[in-house]
């Protein structure tokens, strides 16, 4: 995913920093900060988008959760607006809302060549040409 940073300064000080960090020059800790000072923030999403963002989708609460990362109690209280997701799950809506059913479907690629199960919605197989054969 490209990162959208604040500025073309703070791109080039970020990048910068990812070169440190890759040759073991500054930790994690250090990293993360600079994510913070120069990276644009997800937006945050409203309960009614993220409802409508797994409707869309055609995936169930616990199948959106998994894909998410998340517990389904946290799933149901996001679309009924008693929490918001942050962080890495929040990202991963904000990919979804921009990219859609692709990303869905690389999702659920990668979880069925990781988790070794067959992905049974035939809308879902039409998406993954990749592992037709194995979805039958």
């Amino acid at each position: 995913m490209p990162k959208t940073y604040k500025g073309e300064a703070l791109a080039a000080v970020h990048e910068m920093m990812e070169g440190l960090h890759e040759s073991g020059a500054i930790d994690k800790r250090t990293l993360c900060e600079f994510d913070e000072a120069c990276l644009v923030p997800a937006t945050p999403l409203q309960a009614d988008e993220i409802k409508a963002l797994r409707e869309a989708q055609l995936v169930s609460q616990p199948i959106f959760a998994s894909y998410l990362n998340v517990s389904t109690n946290l799933v149901s209280d996001s679309e009924r607006g008693k929490k918001r997701p942050g962080g890495p799950a929040l990202r991963l809506l904000s990919i979804i809302q921009r990219k859609g059913r692709l990303f869905l479907s690389l999702v659920q690629c990668s979880f069925a060549l990781i988790y070794g199960f067959r992905i049974k919605a035939p809308s879902i197989r039409s998406d993954v040409s990749c592992l037709q054969p194995d979805l039958r």
